[in-house]
């Protein structure tokens, strides 16, 4: 937030605007979130956000010393997420087209830019030496995604897919940041030789996320996280609308200043409770579900219940339905992949898959990807479904399923 702060008052020469800046950014909750998740989602976004403060102050004051700054800090993005290599090629490619066009393009600011390209040089290395492939990692999270999300996701869906997930955000702040975009262009603001290189990045790297997610190279837990980052880029534009409303002399625009600042941090704070995750009352929906089928007799104490996993909704189904002894992930380490979890039993071929399950005591099923799903109808009876999972029985108890089920669900 410190370096948010600083990238809006570098930008605007405005203290009110950068201030702001950090009360609408402060009032998202996916930052905290990821502060504390425990997730390399913060650092991702401390270093993308020092980049591009180091790279906007080497524009105004054109100093090596920013410039080893923001490569410094690019280099440490790349090491947290590779959906940051993307914003490192094109600040190498940002600052190598300023420098070519002022005919200053010199060994030491190659050298100076060089530190961001160095870690994803090494990983496909590695990549390389170990599979034969450089981006194998890549193909991996590839067939993951295909596994988890099906392959029936059309491509239009994977192109508008980060680009759709910046408003959901928050969409008031994302109408301030095309109100203050409009404002900036119409002041003249956006004719800072500094403005155009920042905006190249920005959308550069926007570009390559877009591409990684046509590739199905995107993660499949809460891709939403992944433009946060972006996101909060753009904010320094969302408070340049108020903060030019209150800056005029008029009383009555700057109560109007004041009151949308109210209003959006109103709203964003509302939503706290809803973050970060969009499913969170289906997941207590399925985990209350489970707990009746338990106190209601269906299941008995040593019956078993599999989850297909997704993300660690698991988890939420083994502490809110109050029996994480029966509640089991399908999960387990692949060969060769010791760090990575892959399906277990719901990957065995019908014959055995039915045996296992029964060798498991395993009575009750929620899957949810349409491999998965097409494999159970064939020997279990679906009997109830959310938006994402589906509920397989054996086909003898369906009846015994529907007698015990509450009244409206």
């Amino acid at each position: 937030m410190v370096l948010l702060y600083l990238f809006a008052r570098s930008l605007f020469d405005s203290p009110l605007v950068a201030s702001l800046t950090l009360l609408l950014a402060a009032s998202l909750p996916w930052p905290l979130w990821l502060s504390i998740s425990g997730l390399p989602g913060s650092l991702f976004q401390c270093f993308m956000i020092g980049g591009f403060l180091g790279l906007l102050c080497w524009l105004r004051r054109d100093h090596l010393a920013y410039l080893v700054g923001a490569s410094t800090m690019f280099a440490l993005a790349t090491m947290t997420r590779y959906e940051s290599w993307g914003f490192a090629v094109c600040f190498a490619l940002v600052v190598i087209t300023r420098l070519a066009r002022a005919s200053r393009l010199r060994w030491r600011y190659l050298w100076a830019i060089s530190p961001p390209l160095i870690f994803p040089v090494f990983w496909g290395a590695m990549n390389a030496m170990t599979y034969d492939d450089p981006l194998h990692f890549m193909n991996f999270v590839e067939s993951r995604y295909s596994q988890a999300q099906g392959m029936d996701l059309v491509w239009w869906k994977n192109l508008s897919c980060y680009i759709e997930l910046l408003p959901q955000i928050s969409p008031l702040v994302f109408v301030l940041v095309l109100i203050g975009s409009g404002l900036f262009i119409l002041a003249g603001q956006s004719q800072q030789n500094a403005v155009l290189p920042l905006l190249a990045l920005w959308g550069g790297g926007l570009a390559s996320l877009i591409a990684s997610s046509l590739l199905r190279a995107k993660p499949t837990h809460l891709p939403i996280r992944v433009v946060i980052v972006s996101f909060l880029l753009l904010t320094p534009l969302a408070a340049y609308a108020p903060g030019w409303l209150a800056q005029r002399r008029s009383f009555w625009l700057k109560v109007a200043a004041f009151l949308i600042i109210a209003v959006v941090v109103g709203v964003n704070l509302s939503h706290w409770d809803e973050y970060p995750f969009a499913l969170s009352r289906e997941l207590e929906a399925i985990s209350e579900e489970l707990n009746q089928l338990w106190e209601r007799g269906f299941l008995e104490p040593d019956d078993q219940v599999l989850v297909e996993r997704r993300g660690w909704d698991y988890l939420a189904f083994q502490v809110l339905s109050g029996h994480p002894n029966q509640v089991w992930v399908d999960s387990g380490p692949p060969a060769g992949l010791r760090w990575q979890m892959a399906p277990v039993v719901l990957s065995q071929e019908t014959p055995g898959l039915e045996t296992l399950l029964c060798d498991m005591r395993v009575r009750l099923v929620l899957a949810h990807s349409p491999s998965a799903t097409a494999q159970l109808q064939s020997i279990m009876a679906l009997v109830w479904q959310t938006d994402t999972y589906y509920f397989y029985v054996y086909p003898n108890d369906r009846g015994a399923y529907r007698a015990i089920k509450p009244e409206g669900r």
